[in-house]
């Protein structure tokens, strides 16, 4: 049984393998069977876009290995992998037991093109491309922005559209861009300059760099080539090319406005172009008529002449001003400049009510010019200037010049100044607030000489602070000054509030100043409220000398007339007279002392009177010969002569005297107390030769000359009237070897009415007729030093008076 069973089990098992072996030999796994050899297909090949590098078909045995073989991509292909998902393009099968078919799979090459733009531009088109390889890229354009141009590609191209062709790499270029550059040009026609770049070469909307257009020497910038009219230029966001040229054109006639060669002028256009060269010289070639013509002044205080213009004797006639601004007259405001040679005929100014306080600046009114701190010289002027409603502080009137400060000399006005109102409504703390003058209205530290000035001041309504002089209003100094050789022949007439003088209405001499007024004159006639006939006031602290003047005026006035000066201090005074007629109007209707009169002075203090008279006629309620009060005085050499007619108080020499040295000196004047207000009788105080004399001295001195009228016995207060043939009253003075004539029916009822002189001795002879005192010579000189001269069948005189008739 067991050996059965192994025999079937063998029988069964070998059936089996030769029915396995049978098989086998025609067919393993797709393996063919040729002569007892399996063999397998091993086939390779290739998609579109590659081939088989190496045996593509196989015959390999069972179990061994195929050869290597390579997926090989053609141009513009890439391999990707076989089909059996193998990677690599290389491939050795191994141990092949079965038929194998695997592809090598290929797609295209994809390039990518890349356009950029730089800054300043953009890519029009599709900026990155996604191509085949050997394809064409689709075109695009360059596109510059606003203000750049397109320079070209990074790649060399220089046309802004392109369309890259058979792409086989990847692309990458860049449209380069720059800023469009322009050219600005500046240039100027003959007669200018540029200053500035004249040629600019700027980015596309940037600014150019300013430039100024600049006239040479005598020409004017007219406009740019563009038409504007500005000479400085600067070109915003420019966007194009620009060439723009300064156009300029010559002012005057001819000239270069040297010293040599001045510009010349001929046309009232090209007086006024003065105004472009302020420190150039000029010179008038014809005269001018400005009829119709309603000038504004030439110059400023910000742009001031300081040139030099010759008038070369030609006139500007009618000059016509009627303006808001600061200045009226001609050239406005001169600096250090000279104005010469020229005559203003026919001139017409008008004010305005000028609002110095909110100007912050004085007004200044002349015909030549408001204000000069130079050289005035050889000038005429004629004309009228007027003023209404004059409500500021600060304003000064000249004929000529507002106000000076330099040299004037040589100059003639005729000129009517008609002040119609002036009120004080707006203070600004001015000293002298109103100031008019016949040459200037007020004089700062300038030498004046050789003038003459005729013509007049009227002032219809002013309050009084006003100051009228027929040379200058109001003058101060705080240097050396003079003023030499002037004469003036002026009418001032002003209401009751106006100060006034016929040369100088006010001087004041600052500490350190040293001034000198000599040989001047004033005539004429002058009606206001204070007045002097030479000046109203010399107000010095400093050192002032008046030499051989003279004052002709007739003055009149209300409260203060004086033939010389109402007022003055700390000056010497040599050769100096008065000889116009002087009356102070006002009589007090409540009693009191009324009008004042001087031929000369109504109050000395610290004063030197050398060789000095008057033979005024004076007229006042108070009138006196030289002086009313002589206080810390030397008066040398001096008389008086004229006939003087007093209400009440009057003295042939001065009313009072103190402190002072009275030293050859004498009067004939005739002295009449008229008692012009009878119903309101004060005192009468009355001196023949000095009224009141205190702690002073009257020495080689005598009194030849008549007293009479009416005493009253009582005045005001109860007190009694004084009135003395030589002296009205005397007290701790001396009197030496003085002289005096008392007749039996002289008016005085003693040669010295109230004698207060405490033992000190008198040394004074009393002679009752004329002839007895004609031959005093001898004891009047002293020292062998010729000061008094006989005169035949007369009084004697001072020796300086031997040519006087």
């Amino acid at each position: 049984m067991n050996k059965f069973k192994y025999v079937l089990i063998i029988t069964i098992v070998s059936s089996f393998f030769s029915l396995i072996v049978s098989l086998c030999a025609c067919s393993i796994n797709g393996c063919s069977t040729n002569n007892n050899s399996t063999l397998c297909n091993v086939i390779f090949t290739a998609s579109e876009g590659g081939t088989i590098g190496g045996i593509a078909e196989q015959k390999i045995m069972y179990g061994d290995d195929a050869e290597t073989v390579f997926a090989v991509p053609s141009t513009g292909y890439k391999f990707i992998k076989w089909s059996d998902g193998i990677t690599t393009p290389e491939r050795q099968d191994k141990n092949i037991t079965s038929d194998k078919s695997v592809t090598a799979i290929f797609e295209k090459i994809t390039i990518t093109v890349t356009y950029i733009a730089s800054e300043g531009g953009t890519i029009d088109g599709i900026a990155v491309q996604e191509i085949g390889y050997g394809d064409d890229a689709e075109t695009v354009a360059a596109v510059p922005s606003t203000g750049y141009k397109f320079v070209k590609w990074s790649d060399g191209i220089t046309a802004p559209e392109r369309q890259d062709r058979d792409i086989t790499v990847d692309k990458s270029v860049t449209a380069e861009f720059e800023k469009i550059r322009i050219t600005v040009t500046y240039t100027a026609s003959e007669g200018g300059t540029i200053d500035g770049i004249t040629e600019q070469e700027i980015e596309y909307g940037e600014d150019a760099v300013a430039v100024v257009a600049v006239p040479q020497t005598g020409y004017k910038f007219i406009r740019w080539s563009d038409g504007n009219g500005s000479t400085i230029r600067r070109e915003f966001n420019v966007t194009s090319e620009i060439c723009l040229n300064a156009e300029f054109e010559f002012l005057y006639e001819s000239g270069d406005g040297s010293t040599l060669n001045p510009f010349m002028i001929t046309t009232y256009s090209q007086l006024n172009n003065m105004w472009y060269y302020p420190n150039s010289n000029y010179k008038l070639l014809n005269d001018l008529d400005l009829t119709d013509i309603n000038h504004e002044p030439i110059f400023d205080d910000t742009t001031p002449f300081a040139g030099t213009f010759n008038g070369n004797n030609h006139t500007i006639k009618n000059l016509t001003v009627n303006t808001e601004i600061n200045f009226p007259s001609l050239f406005g405001f001169i600096g250090n400049g000279t104005i010469s040679y020229l005559d203003l005929a026919n001139v017409d100014i008008k004010t305005v009510n000028f609002d110095t306080i909110s100007a912050q600046h004085n007004y200044y009114v002349g015909a030549i010019a408001g204000v000069s701190f130079g050289i005035i010289h050889d000038i005429t002027v004629s004309g009228e200037i007027a003023a209404d409603e004059l409500y500021y502080d600060g304003v000064a009137i000249g004929g000529i010049i507002g106000m000076a400060n330099g040299t004037i000399a040589n100059c003639t006005t005729d000129i009517q100044i008609e002040i119609l109102d002036v009120q004080r409504k707006y203070e600004k703390n001015t000293n002298e607030p109103f100031c008019f003058g016949g040459v200037l209205g007020v004089g700062d530290c300038v030498d004046i000489s050789n003038c003459s000035v005729i013509g007049s001041i009227n002032v219809e309504s002013a309050p009084n602070i006003v100051l009228a002089g027929g040379l200058v209003g109001f003058y101060y100094s705080e240097n050396q000054n003079n003023i030499y050789s002037c004469t003036t022949n002026f009418v001032l007439n002003c209401n009751y509030q106006i100060t006034a003088g016929g040369l100088i209405a006010k001087f004041c001499g600052y500490a350190g100043s040293k001034t000198q007024i000599e040989n001047c004159e004033t005539y004429g006639s002058i009606c206001c409220y204070r007045s002097g006939g030479f000046a109203y006031q010399f107000d010095n602290y400093g050192e002032l000398t008046i030499i051989n003047c003279r004052s002709n005026s007739e003055v009149s006035a209300y409260t203060r007339a004086a033939g010389f000066v109402y007022s003055f201090d700390n000056v010497e005074i040599k050769n100096c007279c008065s000889t116009g007629e002087v009356e102070a109007t006002f009589v007090n209707s409540t009693g009191g002392s009324g009008g004042f009169a001087s031929g000369f002075c109504i109050n000395a203090t610290n004063i030197y009177f050398y060789q000095c008279y008057s033979t005024s006629t004076v007229t006042a309620i108070n009138a006196f010969g030289l002086a009313q009060n002589a206080n810390n005085c030397t008066i040398e050499q001096s008389y008086t002569r004229g006939e003087i007619y007093a209400g009440l108080r009057g003295a042939s020499l001065s009313f009072y005297a103190s402190s002072s040295n009275i030293i050859n000196c004498y009067s004939l004047s005739v002295l009449e107390i008229t008692n012009k207000d009878p119903n309101n009788r004060g005192r009468t105080l009355v001196g023949g030769f000095i009224y009141g004399l205190t702690d002073s001295v009257i020495e080689n001195c005598y009194f030849a000359g008549v007293v009479n009228g009416t005493v009253y016995s009582a005045g005001d207060f109860g007190m009694g009237s004084l009135v003395g043939g030589f002296i009205g009253h005397l007290e701790d003075s001396y009197v030496v070897n003085c002289y005096t004539l008392f007749k039996e029916n002289n008016f005085a009822s003693a040669v010295i009415c109230e004698n207060k002189n405490s033992d000190i001795s008198l040394s004074l002879e009393v002679f009752n007729n004329f002839q007895d005192m004609y031959l005093l010579a001898d004891n009047l000189n002293k020292d062998d030093a010729i000061i008094w001269i006989e005169n035949e069948n007369g009084f004697p005189t001072l020796n300086y008076q031997k040519n006087f008739h």
